[in-house]
């Protein structure tokens, strides 16, 4: 909620007919509308003569006519001496009028001390419009120190007397506690004594504590009335809020035409939360042609006046080139402004820039400041890009305790790379994280359910390997075709050396089916039933020795029943039916490879299994652990081990990738990939921080 502030100059309510004049000839042209013979009768009654200072009523009124331009033109500095004579005189409302013209520096010289003397005399006569005017310039420091105190007492008497400015500042000070105690009973019964004049500050006030229920029951419906109200006078920030409720569909239908509408009647009125918004709507054309040019028109407006989100805004389409060309030094130029006032997302696209010297010079440890600046805001993506620098050791010491720390809090907000990090520190109990298999199993499926590659990639090494699952090469294959398709190219390397055809043209390929176990409470940890029986995992997905077992009663089961659907058993990873190995996807018959089959093996010759392990269907030798590629970077050996001696392999962000063995399938950028700046093509719409908001 903003309360918009009174322009001093002529905030009173007047004059020549609201009081008796002498002349009663012209105080009936006045109100039936003449307002040139109303002037002239009192041009006649208030001209000072010799020995005749003139009628102090009159030549109020003279002023208060060429003040409003009322049978005349408007002429301020007319206006200042006809108060200035009835002033003189102890007129207080000559004394409140002329002491508005001070304050505004209009018709005189700007001299808001002297406004404040003669706010003062007049308001010293009972005059509600000097107390009012009194009150406003003690709570606004006009010609004067603030004090609260002061105004509130003012505002209280000029209250009483029903002027409606004051009955809504007076409200607004009981609801922020300014120079009263805090009280949004009396706020509200304020508000509504002005607005049942028309006040559209109280209106706006009033709609907005219906809308965030301060004070009153929640009801947009009682909130979209005022609004109206206010907007209906043309008031901007009425038509703003008003606005905000049908782009966001409170207490209406969502109607971004609607909210266009409004938006565009308030940013005509330079209202700088409407021309933000706007620009939004015109950047997703949404409720409007989209057009990105104009809703970078409507940020630089929004953005000169200072609106934060309206500086994001620009900053990401100067670095995007999102409706005009892309240019780093403005995208950082506007980025640190928003930054500057606090803006999370400005923070971590600006730190961005910092960390790639785009548009700045390469800083990474101002990269780490306004990634942090923005991760305690709770930025998902500065989180993740913060663990991603301390997790390479970027600009700061290489600290997997802090890496895995910011990776869990991105994860939390469901970001899939900080998925993927989060899953690798599970993976190999690091940064002060346990090692578990399941954790790190749900974290890549939560990442894969993204469609993030490399958590496919990975989830399909797992399977390959028989970690954490059953081992299965089908479902490997499975997962790592899916993820080639997303974009994994060491997925489709990984394709390629199991002797499995990578698609090099998606739209022409068809992935195998995959079958994704949805993620639950059990994943993360281990079910009563499961872990009964001896085993570890969710009851769903329940593991011992190896194998997946049946939670309740422990007995070895296939774990996508893809096999037993075909009239298959699964035995050693390989699905056999009447003596012959079959597809267990389709069930068709496999033709054995003559090699593995020549060395008494089961499976093809590119896997061929003999009592339970691998072996080369050329030579019959049994192929160990330390011939696959899989190292763990702690170890140096395969993921299945806890032993933390660092044994070689090149480190790559999670699983490492043996330097010297690149047979078989591999794991790349375990630790969530290559970083990227936050927010896409426009994280925007912020201005909607709104209606009714604070109203920043």
């Amino acid at each position: 909620m903003r309360r918009l502030p009174c322009v001093i100059v002529l905030c009173a309510a007047l004059a020549g007919g609201a009081h008796a004049a002498p002349d009663s000839a012209g105080a009936a042209a006045y109100s039936s509308g003449d307002y040139a013979t109303a002037l002239s009768d009192w041009l006649a009654a208030g001209t000072p003569s010799a020995g005749n200072p003139g009628d102090a009523i009159s030549q109020a009124d003279i002023g208060y006519m060429y003040v409003n331009g009322k049978g005349t033109a408007v002429d301020y500095g007319k206006a200042a001496y006809w108060y200035g004579l009835a002033a003189a005189q102890g007129n207080a409302f000559a004394q409140d009028g002329l002491g508005d013209l001070y304050n505004g520096g209009y018709g005189v010289p700007k001299d808001q001390i002297k406004a404040i003397a003669l706010f003062q005399q007049s308001a010293a006569q009972g005059s509600a419009n000097g107390e009012a005017d009194l009150g406003d310039a003690y709570y606004n420091g006009a010609g004067t120190a603030v004090d609260y105190t002061k105004a509130a007492y003012w505002d209280q008497l000029a209250a009483t007397q029903g002027v409606a400015y004051s009955q809504n500042q007076l409200g607004w000070m009981y609801q922020m506690g300014q120079g009263v105690t805090a009280n949004t009973a009396t706020a509200i019964t304020l508000y509504n004594q002005s607005a049942k004049q028309g006040d559209v500050q109280a209106e706006e006030n009033l709609g907005s504590m219906y809308q965030n229920g301060t004070g009153v029951p929640q009801d947009y419906g009682q909130a979209l009335h005022w609004y109206q109200l206010a907007a209906a006078q043309g008031d901007a920030l009425g038509q703003y809020d008003l606005g905000t409720m049908y782009d966001y569909g409170t207490g209406v239908p969502q109607d971004y035409a609607q909210a266009a509408h409004w938006y565009q009647l308030a940013a005509a009125q330079g209202n700088s939360d409407a021309e933000n918004d706007l620009g939004v709507l015109y950047q997703s054309g949404q409720g409007v042609p989209q057009d990105a040019a104009k809703a970078v028109t409507l940020y630089e407006a929004a953005a000169q006046q200072g609106e934060v989100d309206a500086e994001k805004n620009l900053g990401f389409a100067y670095y995007f080139g999102n409706g005009t060309n892309s240019d780093y030094g403005n995208a950082a130029y506007w980025d640190q402004r928003a930054a500057t006032a606090g803006n999370a997302d400005a923070q971590n696209q600006l730190g961005w820039m910092y960390q790639n010297g785009q548009g700045v010079t390469e800083d990474t440890g101002k990269a780490r400041t306004l990634y942090e600046a923005a991760a305690n805001q709770g930025n998902a993506q500065a989180e993740d890009n913060l663990a991603l620098l301390y997790a390479n050791g970027n600009g700061v010491a290489q600290n997997f305790t802090h890496a895995c720390h910011w990776f869990g809090a991105s994860a939390a907000q469901g970001n899939d790379d900080a998925e993927l990090g989060y899953a690798t520190c599970y993976a190999h109990g690091i940064g002060g994280v346990p090692q578990d298999y399941g954790k790190a199993v749900y974290y890549y499926q939560e990442a894969a359910a993204q469609g993030n590659a490399t958590a496919e990639n990975d989830l399909g090494v797992f399977y390959f390997k028989g970690i954490y699952f059953q081992p299965s090469r089908a479902m490997a294959i499975a997962w790592m075709e899916k993820a080639a398709i997303d974009g994994s190219q060491q997925a489709a390397t990984n394709l390629g050396e199991l002797h499995m055809r990578a698609p090099s043209q998606p739209n022409n390929f068809t992935p195998v089916p995959i079958p994704i176990p949805a993620p639950v409470a059990g994943a993360v940890e281990d079910s009563s039933q499961c872990a009964a029986i001896g085993g570890s995992g969710p009851d769903d997905n329940c593991m011992k020795n190896g194998v997946m077992v049946d939670a309740q009663t422990g007995d070895a089961i296939d774990p996508d029943n893809q096999c037993a659907a075909h009239g298959g058993e699964l035995e050693d990873d390989v699905c056999g039916k009447d003596g012959y190995e079959i597809n267990p996807d389709t069930g068709d018959e496999l033709e054995a490879d003559s090699s593995c089959a020549a060395q008494g093996g089961t499976g093809s010759d590119d896997y061929c299994v003999k009592d339970g392990n691998e072996i080369d269907a050329q030579t019959g030798n049994e192929i160990s652990s330390s011939d696959s590629d899989y190292v763990d970077p702690d170890s140096g050996n395969a993921p299945e081990t806890e032993d933390t001696s660092n044994q070689g392999g090149e480190e790559n962000n999670g699983y490492a990738q043996s330097s010297d063995d690149n047979s078989g399938p591999s794991m790349e950028d375990q630790g969530g990939g290559d970083s990227y700046s936050g927010g896409g093509g426009g994280d925007s719409g912020g201005g909607g921080e709104s209606g009714g908001g604070d109203g920043e």
